[in-house]
């Protein structure tokens, strides 16, 4: 059951490998494809090996937030501004995440995917 559903995995990641496909207009912080155009989300993803990218609006400001894998047990997310800044963590057994409930309250809901990054 187990190799079955690592298997299942395997073939949905690669399959859904990207969520901006060519057809689709994928643009965040003023940029079209930013995983290639934001120099750093570029370095941030050569670094990392399974993660969602997430474009999120809340009180008239941009944010990306980058998940790691939903597999785990305890995902993390790391919320930056459009400038590259981390903003805060949270996840991952631990982090410091100082944003208001009200943030969070929304976010599942109002997220927006714009790219899955897999490299296994």
């Amino acid at each position: 059951m187990r190799k079955t559903f690592f298997f299942i995995i395997v073939i949905a990641s690669l399959l859904y490998s990207e969520s901006c496909r060519k057809d689709d207009v994928c643009s965040a912080c003023g940029v079209e494809n930013p995983q290639e155009n934001l120099a750093w989300l570029n370095t941030w993803l050569q670094s990392c090996m399974c993660e969602d990218i997430y474009q999120y609006f809340f009180d008239e400001k941009e944010y990306i937030i980058i998940e790691s894998c939903p597999y785990g047990s305890d995902p993390s997310k790391e919320v930056f501004n459009c400038n590259g800044n981390l903003l805060c963590y949270q996840g991952g057994f631990g982090g410091d995440c100082p944003l208001s409930n009200a943030f969070w309250e929304s976010y599942e809901e109002r997220k927006t995917l714009i790219f899955v990054h897999r490299y296994y």
